[in-house]
C-alpha cells in the first residue's frame, strides 16, 4: 500500500456512493490510502472517518447489489460497473482498516475462491444427482460409467464438455463437477461475478484468495469473528482516572453506571445495540480485520455547571 501520499476524497452523506464513484473514475487508485472528508463536518481523519466511510459504503453495496449474499440481477448495475466498484471497495476496506465485507453466501465465496461447490445447492434434480454421483465416485471406472450415461451426456453437452469421458479420473472430474454446478447455480450471475472478481483483483487480493481460500473465508462469509461483545469491550477499555481522591470517587461511580449500560447493550436498549455504540466510537460496527489502531480509552470531564447538558464526545 502507498501510504506516504493519501488521496483526499470529499463526500456528502446523502450521495456518498455517487461521490465516491465520480472520484474513483477521475483520479482514484485503490492502492493509495484514503483521506475521507465528510463535507460540512469538522472532523480530522485519524482513521475514524475512513472507517465510517468504508463501513457505510459496504452497507450500501450489500443493500444495493446483493440479496442474501448473492448478486442481484440488475442490468443498470452491470452497465455502470457497480459490481467492480463493490469488489474494489471490499479490497480497500480490508487493507485500509475498514470492516470485513463478510456478507457473501458460502457458494458465492466458493465460486470466487475456486474451491469445491456444493452439488446439493443445484436446483435441477438431474444435474444435482449427476454432480453428487460424480463427487461420490470412488474409482476411475465408476466416474467413466456415470459420464457415459445418456442423462449425463446431455448435461455434459450443455456445459460445453469436449473431452473424452473414458479418460476421466476421480481427480480430473472435479472440474466437470464444478462446471455442472456453475451452470446450475451461477449462470444468471456470471456477469456480476466477473465484475466483482475484477474489482477484487486489485492489489492481488483475488489471487491471494484463490491461493489461501481458508484464510480469507472469514473475511467474506458471515461469522462472529469480528463481533465485539460488551465484556470484550470493557476488558479492553483503558480508564484514565484523575489523581484527586474526591473527583476519582465520582469518576468511579460514573464509570460503574457506564459499564452497566454497556452490558445491557448486548441485548439492546430502545433499539440501540453495542454495535451502534461501537460505530459511534470508531466508525465501524465490527472489529476491522486489521484491528483498531489503538485501545479504547475513557476520560472524564470536570467543571460542568449544574444545569450543563454536555454530551459525551469521541476522538477516533
Amino acid at each position: 500500500m502507498e501510504t506516504d501520499q493519501p488521496i483526499r476524497i470529499n463526500v456528502r452523506r446523502k450521495t456518498m456512493w455517487d461521490d465516491f464513484t465520480k472520484e474513483r473514475a477521475r483520479r482514484f487508485k485503490p492502492e493509495q490510502m484514503l483521506k475521507v472528508v465528510f463535507v460540512g463536518e469538522p472532523a480530522i481523519d485519524d482513521g475514524g472517518p475512513r472507517r465510517e466511510f468504508l463501513s457505510d459504503m459496504l452497507e450500501l453495496a450489500e443493500r444495493m447489489l446483493f440479496l442474501n449474499g448473492w448478486p442481484v440481477k440488475s442490468v443498470i448495475a452491470l452497465s455502470s460497473l457497480q459490481f467492480r466498484i463493490a469488489g474494489k471497495l471490499m479490497v480497500i476496506s480490508i487493507l485500509q482498516g475498514g470492516p470485513a465485507p463478510n456478507f457473501l453466501d458460502s457458494e458465492v465465496y466458493a465460486y470466487i475462491s475456486r474451491t469445491t461447490l456444493d452439488p446439493d445447492k443445484n436446483t435441477n434434480i438431474v444435474s444435482k444427482n449427476i454432480a453428487k454421483n460424480l463427487a461420490n465416485a470412488k474409482t476411475d471406472e465408476e466416474v467413466q460409467s456415470i459420464l457415459t450415461q445418456d442423462d449425463t451426456l446431455d448435461v455434459l453437452d450443455s456445459i460445453g464438455y469436449r473431452r473424452i469421458p473414458q479418460r476421466e479420473t476421480t481427480t480430473s472430474v472435479i472440474n466437470v463437477i464444478r462446471s455442472i454446478c456453475i451452470q446450475d447455480q451461477f449462470s444468471a450471475f456470471l456477469p456480476q461475478l466477473m465484475q466483482l472478481e475484477e474489482g477484487l483483483s486489485v492489489c492481488n487480493v483475488l489471487q491471494s484468495i484463490q491461493k489461501f481460500p481458508s484464510v480469507w473465508k472469514v473475511l467474506f462469509q458471515p461469522s462472529q469473528e469480528f463481533q465485539m461483545n460488551s465484556e470484550k469491550f470493557l476488558d479492553e477499555a483503558a480508564v484514565e482516572y484523575i489523581t484527586s481522591q474526591v473527583l476519582q470517587e465520582k469518576e468511579i461511580t460514573t464509570y460503574k453506571f457506564f459499564s452497566d449500560m454497556v452490558l445491557l447493550l448486548d441485548d439492546g436498549i430502545d433499539g440501540i445495540y453495542l454495535r451502534d455504540f461501537i460505530k459511534w466510537m470508531t466508525g465501524s460496527k465490527t472489529i476491522p480485520p486489521l484491528g483498531f489502531p489503538k485501545k479504547f480509552s475513557v476520560q472524564f470531564v470536570h467543571g460542568c455547571t449544574e444545569a450543563c447538558r454536555c454530551r459525551p464526545t469521541v476522538s477516533t
